[in-house]
């Protein structure tokens, strides 16, 4: 098994085969770094292999001071560079039973790492800020998907298709989808004025292929998610 060890000895084991590294919603968090993506990073096991990709995240991911162009197979030791944050790969078995009162962590630790990507310059940072993971037991509150559901059909009928995608957490998807729909509609409407309200006999019906459409779309998004979302 494989586990990310921060600068201050935090542990984040990699227990999943896909693994979300980020600010919000992500398997693991890394709350107070404010230079790493919302969805920054994935780790994903392959075997016995970390594969470690960058998400398109604003800032970057470097392995060992250099820029993630693509997936990077990790190995024991590697350095992994998010915003401020500095995360050591380590695989179990890859080093020596710690002596009597040296953890895994600290034994790892110890060792000088390969050097790092500088983290961008601040006035208002003298130093990497600490980086804490979520405490033991918490769990973020699961939205309802009822209610996302909801949001996307209802104001669907008033031209307003894409609500339930934001409250999701989907904001770019629901503000495309909002102003596609919006900018259709108003066309709608030129054409039914233009053609005294005959052509309302097919742009209705489109309207409605929509709005199921997005809201279908929707459902099974949020059904495949069922650690951010509830019945």
């Amino acid at each position: 098994m494989f586990t990310l060890i921060a600068q201050d000895g935090t542990e984040y084991p990699i227990t999943r085969p896909e693994t979300i590294i980020g600010r919000e919603e992500c398997d693991i968090l890394l709350l107070q770094d404010d230079q790493v993506s919302r969805r920054h990073a994935q780790a994903e096991q392959r075997g016995d292999m970390l594969v470690l990709t960058d998400l398109g995240s604003t800032n970057g991911t470097f392995v060992n001071g250099v820029r993630l162009q693509g997936p990077h197979t990790l190995q024991p030791g590697d350095v992994v560079q998010m915003g401020n944050t500095a995360l050591t790969v380590y695989a179990e078995g890859a080093c020596p039973e710690p002596a009597e009162g040296e953890t895994g962590a600290t034994r790892l630790m110890s060792e000088p790492p390969p050097m790092a990507a500088p983290a961008p310059p601040s006035s208002a940072y003298a130093s990497p800020a600490p980086v804490y993971s979520a405490p033991a037991g918490y769990a973020k509150p699961r939205k309802d998907r009822s209610i996302a559901i909801i949001l996307e059909l209802l104001p669907g009928f008033f031209a307003f298709l894409g609500i339930g995608w934001i409250y999701a957490g989907e904001t770019t998807t629901g503000v495309i989808v909002l102003v596609a729909d919006f900018v259709c509609n108003v066309i709608f409407a030129f054409i039914g004025a233009a053609t005294i309200g005959i052509s309302f006999c097919f742009t209705v019906p489109l309207q409605l292929a929509a709005i199921a459409l997005s809201t279908y779309l929707l459902y099974q998004h949020t059904k495949k998610r069922p650690d951010l979302f509830g019945p």
